[in-house]
């Protein structure tokens, strides 16, 4: 449910991120090391400061019961999803920064990759290809593509700036 952050010289623990709700999988630091970004199995990525300890942003979603809204329209109601289906439906295995810092990737349970944007939290995408689990997520230095490796034994490659699947 927490993130330790140490110090590799003396082997002290610098910062104690908390904030997950459940175990968290992975955790990576942003290039230039002002940010750390943590995958957990509450289906949920945040982004920390690597310095202060604060939660920036999270991305997914994060309601613990059903949500809808009632909307009037026309010739009646209309029930729909208060939260939009984004974020990741089951534990989220691996993350990690582009090298410019401005995304997010995710790798999860619910055989998805998600593209976020820092800034915004938005998703950008969600890369959809695998047939069973996804255990690792990698985006190339130059930060055009993205790996994923799964348990149904492939590795896919894709347009960072595009989500298309280049080669598996």
């Amino acid at each position: 449910k927490l993130v330790k952050i140490w110090d590799a010289e003396t082997r002290t623990q610098v910062q104690a991120l908390t904030g997950h709700a459940d175990w968290v999988t992975w955790a990576a630091f942003s290039p230039d090391g002002a940010r750390v970004v943590s995958g957990s199995d509450d289906k949920l990525v945040k982004i920390w400061n690597a310095t202060t300890g604060a939660e920036v942003r999270t991305m997914g979603h994060s309601c613990t019961e059903p949500c809808i809204c009632i909307k009037e329209n026309t010739g009646g109601l209309v029930v729909k999803p208060a939260c939009p289906a984004a974020g990741h439906t089951s534990w989220v295995q691996s993350v990690g920064f582009s090298p410019n810092g401005s995304r997010v990737i995710s790798g999860s349970v619910d055989k998805l990759v998600k593209i976020w944007d820092v800034e915004t939290g938005a998703e950008v995408f969600t890369l959809r290809g695998h047939t069973d689990v996804v255990i690792s997520v990698a985006i190339s230095p130059d930060g055009t593509r993205i790996a994923s490796g799964s348990r149904d034994e492939l590795v896919k490659i894709w347009n960072a700036e595009t989500g298309a699947e280049v080669c598996t």
